[in-house]
């Protein structure tokens, strides 16, 4: 595990080698915000199937897997921006 510093690091780094190569990213990952912005598609898997794919946009709108996850992961975020 890396710590938030470290992981700026790591992505910082990964979007400027794909940026000068133009590589192809493939990132396994839980945290959604951290790559959200580098990914061109997210594919969400669930017990080893693909349940679903698009943009970060597109899944939220459909309101399952992804658009849950991502809500566990900003809830307490977005409560603390919410004005009383």
């Amino acid at each position: 595990n890396l710590d938030p510093d470290g992981v700026a690091e790591v992505r910082d780094a990964v979007a400027r080698v794909t940026e000068q190569t133009g590589a192809t990213l493939v990132v396994v990952e839980h945290r959604v915000e951290v790559w959200r912005d580098l990914v061109d598609r997210i594919i969400v898997l669930h017990k080893g199937r693909v349940i679903a794919e698009g943009t970060h946009a597109e899944l939220l709108a459909k309101s399952g897997h992804y658009a849950r996850l991502y809500d566990l992961q900003f809830k307490d975020q977005e409560k603390a921006q919410r004005p009383d």
